[in-house]
């Protein structure tokens, strides 16, 4: 019995429900809110059970939204840097292959146009303290699972073409380990080699979008006409230097 409950404590926070939402016409705080708790609850690199749990989570919620939206998730293995529970680079096996996963969900307009708009939804791993990334990338992913669900009901009423984004096909995007793994963002080419960060990006693109040349990618067959990336909205005094890229 003491085996059986203790099993019971270990699953039953890994198994993934939609997020309740207010279905109003408006962007609702209350609703980014209610995003944001799920978020936080606790750190989710990529790779881990629990940013899989959140996958789910964030997948169930897009398909409760009652707008006829087309969900997948894209699945993908990358090689990473190998850290010790402490957060030390192994010596022995210095990379290990992770796997993540991007979730898209698609609104289909009438125009032959596409737009994407995209978040990172995972946080970066510390090991001398819980960081759960309220502002990074917490802040704009619920801003994008909002801004996902107000647009859809401007699409099911039919009065999306009084917006800017017209009746194009739309791609709500959230995106997998956008994290280093190592300390910092250009430790992985230093010390590796590799490039540790913007794992779900690469994917995402190599999978969907080098085609789009040729009208052939596979997140539209439409022409692509604006791709919008959102990070660390939640800070009233964020400031954000200007890098090399």
């Amino acid at each position: 019995m003491l085996v059986f409950l203790c099993q019971i404590f270990v699953l039953h926070p890994l198994v993934a429900k939609p997020i309740i939402f207010h279905n109003s016409p408006e962007i609702s705080t209350d609703n980014l809110s209610l995003f944001l708790q799920r978020f936080v609850l606790h750190p989710h690199p990529m790779g881990t059970l629990r940013q899989v749990k959140l996958a789910q989570d964030f997948t169930d919620t897009l398909q409760s939204m009652d707008f006829h939206f087309e969900t997948e998730k894209q699945k993908f293995q990358v090689e990473a840097p190998y850290l010790s529970s402490s957060g030390v680079l192994k010596e022995e096996k210095k990379t290990r292959l992770v796997r993540g996963q991007n979730i898209v969900a698609t609104l289909t307009g009438d125009e032959n146009c596409s737009l994407i708009f995209a978040s990172h939804y995972d946080t970066k791993k510390f090991t001398t303290f819980k960081f759960v990334g309220a502002n990074d990338g917490g802040s704009s992913t619920v801003l994008l699972l909002e801004l996902a669900r107000v647009v859809g009901v401007f699409h099911r009423l039919d009065r999306f073409e009084k917006h800017a984004f017209g009746r194009c096909d739309l791609h709500f995007v959230l995106l997998d380990g956008e994290e280093a793994f190592l300390p910092n963002w250009n430790d992985g080419e230093q010390l590796l080699g590799l490039q540790d960060n913007l794992y779900g990006s690469r994917a995402f693109v190599k999978n969907n979008l080098t085609k789009s040349v040729l009208g052939k990618n596979s997140v539209s067959k439409k022409p692509i006409k604006g791709v919008f990336v959102i990070d660390m909205i939640g800070h009233k005094k964020q400031k954000i230097s200007i890098t090399n890229n």
